[in-house]
């Protein structure tokens, strides 16, 4: 089994932070689906192409509602009697919000999205677009994000291929 690094974009960071940045103002301790796609609302490339098939105000009210998140903390294994970790660790990646003060774990369902869309990267860095084709691509079939689209899920998955 082979595995391949694949690079983060300045531009996926910049999505990846203000996400982060919603779960916080939101109350949450870790970013969900809705935090994601509120910052790729605010992208300068696909938001304009994402604004016109997503109903903003519903995704930030749905991303404000406190959900399971499906990850489980990672044990730290052996360490010096009364060493305290310096933050809990869990099966998941964490960022920085655009302040940098402060952070937040990726809900199970962003995790696997971020990897999904990593996949998507054929050559060079992983860019904004690739991360919004796997929103595309799970309408239908995740009820969720289905909910978050809105009412036209198959022109919202055609804009978004056409980018």
């Amino acid at each position: 089994m082979t595995s391949r690094q694949v690079v983060l974009s300045e531009e996926v960071l910049t999505v990846m932070r203000t996400a982060v940045s919603h779960a916080i103002r939101s109350g949450l301790s870790y970013v969900a689906p809705a935090h994601v796609l509120l910052a790729l609302l605010e992208d300068p490339v696909v938001g304009p192409t994402m604004q016109a098939y997503v109903n903003r105000d519903l995704v930030d009210a749905l991303g404000q509602i406190p959900r399971a998140p499906g990850i489980t903390r990672i044990g730290e294994g052996p360490i010096p009697p009364q060493a305290v970790p310096p933050f809990p660790r869990y099966d998941s990646l964490v960022f920085s919000a655009l302040d940098g003060r402060a952070r937040r774990w990726l809900d199970s369902d962003v995790n696997r999205m971020l990897a999904e869309g990593a996949a998507r990267v054929e050559t060079g860095r992983y860019l904004v677009r690739h991360l919004a084709y796997v929103f595309a691509s799970v309408v239908g079939s995740d009820p969720e994000l289905t909910r978050l689209i809105g009412p036209e899920p198959a022109a919202f998955c055609e804009a978004v291929y056409g980018l």
